[in-house]
């Protein structure tokens, strides 16, 4: 295995809750900490899940979930509240305020510097159905 994927999965595998709840004053949403105990929906890579709205479905591509350790805390500028929880394999990451205990999952698109509401909660958008593979309409 390439060292650096095995690290990240080490990381991955390995969270330091205590050390994100220690730096942002509060507890980790337990939607984050039950993903992250059930390793086999947390190795599951490049998939699809659709969020239903008041709006219509959106879908989103998931590339991989993030690891949660002190790297974590490496921020983009105007991002520090935020926690990183999972990437779209591109130009695009995944970020909750780890203040709340069920916070709205918001997608950040690194091209445009654009943040957009992925229209669920942390719970519901980790317990969402996935489908292997990119969207089938339109990609994050």
């Amino acid at each position: 295995m390439n060292p650096e994927v095995a690290r990240f999965i080490e990381r991955q595998h390995n969270p330091k809750f205590e050390l994100i709840e220690a730096h942002f004053g509060h507890p980790v949403p337990n939607a984050l900490k039950a993903l992250y105990k059930d390793t086999s929906q947390l190795d599951e890579r490049d998939f699809t899940i659709t969020i239903m709205s008041s709006d219509g479905a959106r879908q989103w591509f998931i590339g991989d979930f993030s690891p949660i350790d002190e790297e974590s805390l490496k921020f983009f500028p105007g991002f520090e509240k935020y926690l990183e929880i999972a990437n779209d394999a591109s130009e695009g990451l995944y970020f909750i305020d780890p203040t709340q205990p069920d916070p709205e999952v918001l997608y950040f698109d690194m091209e445009s510097y654009e943040v957009t509401p992925c229209g669920a909660a942390l719970s519901v958008f980790l317990t969402a159905p996935r489908r292997p593979g990119y969207p089938e309409e339109e990609e994050t």
